[in-house]
């Protein structure tokens, strides 16, 4: 005889799994034929703005938190530090003066070399 008596389903925990306890109040094994005690489910992550849960939907059915992804993410690259525009024209510009004082160099050297 099985007489199982299950808690309601956990909220969906990362990475998308939902558990429950069951205990046999019946004469037979626990071993043997153990209802479901863990289910896959669809995680999303808390809200960022509000934090708040969406309601159920159905009240009938046993009470489940879900979350609403950010309905704006902010991309990963925006939270990093901001790279300066003039940049890339600077490192252009020492480039170019460290060639030019190379190219003087060289041709003062040679100059001295040469009777």
């Amino acid at each position: 005889n099985y007489q199982w008596n299950c808690s309601i389903w956990s909220e969906c925990l990362f990475p998308g799994k939902q558990t429950r306890t069951c205990i046999n109040f019946g004469t037979c094994p626990v071993e043997f034929k153990t209802p479901g005690t863990e289910k896959i489910c669809t995680y999303l992550s808390p809200k960022v703005e509000s934090g708040e849960h969406l309601e159920k939907e159905n009240p009938s059915e046993p009470e489940e938190k879900t979350y609403a992804a950010p309905e704006n993410p902010v991309p990963q690259a925006s939270k990093a530090k901001k790279e300066d525009p003039n940049l890339p024209l600077a490192l252009t510009a020492t480039l170019v003066i460290a060639v030019i004082l190379s190219v003087f160099i060289l041709l003062g050297k040679i100059r001295k070399v040469r009777p």
